[in-house]
């Protein structure tokens, strides 16, 4: 496949995922951690009895960056206060990095390969 197929199919795949999720077409935008090299956000939606955060990170550099965070220190966490339980789900949009993912509650770490992006879904049902 040559370059220029490549990026079409790239550029489809970011317009599907956007279509097809709700905090990326109309979720609150999260700062989460910037340096020279890697750019973190979360695009936050909730709803009555759902709510989703994408987490996007993007790696300038030459190589492999590691990056820790936690979705309530940030204010993305898709769970709001108003409801006392919820169970959730992630799950890995775009990049095949999901081995250098890991999740524990309320903290998150991954590493982005170089000149990448990752997109994670952070999904949670919740009952009151």
């Amino acid at each position: 496949m040559d370059d220029e197929q490549k990026m079409f199919e790239w550029t489809k795949q970011w317009i599907k995922l956007r279509r097809e999720n709700r905090a990326l077409r109309n979720g609150q935008t999260v700062d989460v951690f910037y340096d020279n090299d890697v750019y973190v956000f979360g695009r936050k939606f909730v709803g009555e009895r759902n709510g989703e955060t994408v987490v996007l990170a993007f790696n300038f550099s030459n190589s492999v960056k590691e990056v820790k965070f936690s979705t309530y220190a940030n204010n993305i966490s898709p769970r709001p206060e108003t409801f006392n339980r919820g169970e959730g789900r992630n799950k890995m949009l775009i990049g095949n990095y999901l081995k250098n993912y890991v999740s524990n509650n309320d903290e998150h770490k991954f590493t982005i390969p170089p000149k990448s992006v990752i997109a994670v879904s952070m999904e949670m049902f919740f009952s009151k």
